[in-house]
């Protein structure tokens, strides 16, 4: 089986509001109609809970028959709205679960020893249009302005840390308003799971189950995100070519 199956306890059909009600929309993805980029499915008498439900996978891929001694299941948390399961022996990567439509970024690898596209937020594709007061505007689509909104929110962080840093270095006191500034670890992991959802067909609970997520890795999902290298070296090159400038001045 390629990917991940999923299993809805109690439908017959999954209609796009149980599927968004669920959280499992989300993980899907949209097809461009607005219609949730569902697969094939059918309903069975026994799934993963021991009850009746549907059998779903995303659109373009294969619907495996449940088999419980094959698959590993689990529940999309504790209220189990929705079930999903994999082979073992050959869980789906970053080639099963891409989505058609990437941000542009970089490879990081995961938990799992595999390299997974994180996307740079000014990368995301924009709209042009035009606000109430006749002022043009360039923001990105509504499916990743959430991300965006987020790698502001790291890019806000790495200055109070920057700040803290320095404090620190002189023996002044840190200001609660820059502890206070910090990205709270459940906030963190918000953050983390929307990167790597924007370019795969993925949830926090999936996340887990594969294991993608470590203290070795989460920084530079979230560098990368914010473009944070990037950034240093053109930071680097402008002192550079700054400094160049004073040379020939000063020699002139």
């Amino acid at each position: 089986m390629a990917g991940f199956l999923y299993f809805i306890p109690g439908l017959s059909a999954p209609p796009d509001g149980e599927l968004i009600n669920r959280g499992l929309a989300a993980v899907l993805g949209f097809r461009d109609d607005g219609h949730v980029a569902l697969g094939p499915f059918r309903a069975i008498d026994l799934g993963p809970d021991g009850e009746r439900g549907v059998l779903l996978a995303p659109t373009g891929c294969e619907l495996s028959d449940y088999d419980a001694g094959d698959q590993t299941w689990y529940p999309a948390g504790e209220d189990k709205k929705y079930w999903f399961g994999f082979s073992q022996e050959n869980p789906p990567g970053p080639d099963e679960l891409a989505r058609d439509r990437q941000v542009p970024g970089q490879a990081v690898r995961l938990g799992d020893g595999r390299q997974w596209h994180v996307p740079i937020a000014r990368n995301c594709p924009r709209s042009r249009g035009l606000s109430a007061e006749g002022q043009k505007t360039d923001n990105p689509l509504t499916q990743y302005q959430k991300l965006f909104d987020m790698s502001l929110e790291v890019w806000g962080c790495y200055d109070l840390l920057s700040q803290q840093v320095r404090l620190g270095q002189r023996g002044e006191e840190i200001p609660q308003e820059i502890t206070d500034g910090l990205i709270a670890p459940d906030r963190e992991e918000e953050i983390l799971v929307e990167c790597l959802r924007t370019n795969y067909r993925l949830g926090e609970y999936e996340i887990r189950a594969l294991g993608l997520l470590n203290e070795l890795c989460e920084e530079n999902i979230l560098r990368t995100l914010i473009d944070f290298d990037g950034y240093c070296q053109l930071a680097q090159g402008q002192v550079e070519e700054a400094n160049r400038h004073d040379e020939k001045k000063n020699s002139a």
